[in-house]
């Protein structure tokens, strides 16, 4: 009988395919999940966006422009009366479930003896090194889908270039990661209502990822990475801003 040569993997071979292999599926099992998480995290910040949305439009229909509004201190830049007074006038139209105002219970999930506020997580998962001054956001509320709102004290200048503020959202609550550009985001509005994604003092003032989105500026300040990554979620219907630099791409 002829000799039959065999040809088999040696065990070293067949060890060095497994590593091979489990690094692969290690890879794709983590896209996966980024892939699934970012699809969840895309449907409530859309769902957010919209809801908030459509609050300012159906106010702004029903009661006319925000500057006519008879609000509690008209000349104030700052003020605690007229952030309630907005936040009561958007909650008609929201789905809340608890309104909270200028007191505690909206955000009180870690809450301390200083601070109203859960101290959030930054956008690269620093420990927590961004605080919530309780004598900003003057006003919270619980929406029935758990997402809590948070007013920025005072109410747009009619007169100043500076024309907007802010809310602070957090799409699920005590859930987590409570961590900016994650579950944690700021939406800025004006006198003339809600600002989209393209408005120029959205960009100038907001933050994604460790970059500013002005194209002129690489450099931000570290607590506000992230906070304005919603308006990249809404125009580009991705989260591509957790895996690498897009100040170049908006």
């Amino acid at each position: 009988m002829k000799n039959i040569k065999r040809f088999a993997f040696t065990l070293a071979e067949t060890l060095t395919i497994l590593a091979i292999l489990g690094v692969l599926a290690t890879i794709m099992i983590t896209n996966l999940v980024n892939s699934i998480q970012d699809s969840i995290e895309i449907t409530q910040i859309k769902k957010a966006y919209s809801m908030i949305s459509n609050a300012f439009s159906m106010a702004i229909v029903e009661n006319g422009p925000l500057k006519t509004w008879n609000w509690p201190e008209p000349t104030a830049r700052k003020s605690i009366k007229n952030t309630v007074f907005l936040s009561e006038k958007l909650s008609e139209y929201l789905p809340v479930q608890r309104f909270c105002g200028n007191t505690t219970g909206c955000f009180n999930y870690g809450y301390g003896s200083t601070h109203k506020f859960k101290t959030l997580n930054d956008f690269n998962g620093g420990s927590e090194l961004h605080t919530d001054n309780p004598n900003l956001y003057t006003s919270k509320m619980i929406l029935k889908n758990n997402m809590r709102i948070a007013f920025a004290m005072g109410y747009p200048d009619f007169t100043n270039q500076w024309d907007y503020y802010h809310m602070k959202i957090d799409i699920n609550g005590p859930i987590g990661p409570n961590r900016y550009g994650y579950d944690v985001f700021h939406i800025f509005y004006n006198s003339n209502g809600l600002l989209s994604f393209n408005s120029y003092v959205a960009k100038q003032a907001s933050f994604c990822n460790k970059y500013s989105i002005a194209p002129s500026n690489t450099t931000s300040t570290p607590s506000l990475d992230g906070v304005s990554c919603i308006y990249w979620v809404i125009k580009h219907n991705n989260m591509n801003y957790k895996r690498r630099d897009i100040s170049r791409e908006w």
